[in-house]
């Protein structure tokens, strides 16, 4: 009986000058980049109606800073966040504490 020798067949040679570059995937920024950038300030008109979470305490409502997050928590008190701060628009809060005093819910 006669074995027969199973060998792979020598793979041609190929050239390498022929193979297609890829190019390479552009870098977009991240969150901490995007974060990290400064934003422009906002015009004045607009910075006298939004106040701070210290600002509204020390104005609008004196409260502790935990009772004033409960409040934006629960969405008794709007406000909005502006990448790491959080502003409270002045007029808006007063009227939904007038509604909140008058049992109209938000």
């Amino acid at each position: 009986m006669q074995i027969k020798s199973i060998a792979s067949k020598p793979e041609p040679a190929t050239d390498n000058s022929k193979l297609a570059v890829k190019p390479q995937p552009q870098h977009t920024p991240g969150a901490a980049e995007f974060t990290a950038k400064k934003l422009p300030p906002l015009p004045s008109e607009y910075e006298r109606g939004f106040l701070t979470t210290i600002e509204l305490q020390k104005t609008v409502l004196p409260l502790s800073r935990r009772s004033i997050f409960d409040y934006r928590r629960r969405g008794i008190i709007p406000s909005i966040q502006v990448g790491s701060k959080i502003l409270y628009h002045r007029e808006s809060v007063i009227a939904a504490l007038l509604r909140q005093q008058k049992g109209v819910s938000l």
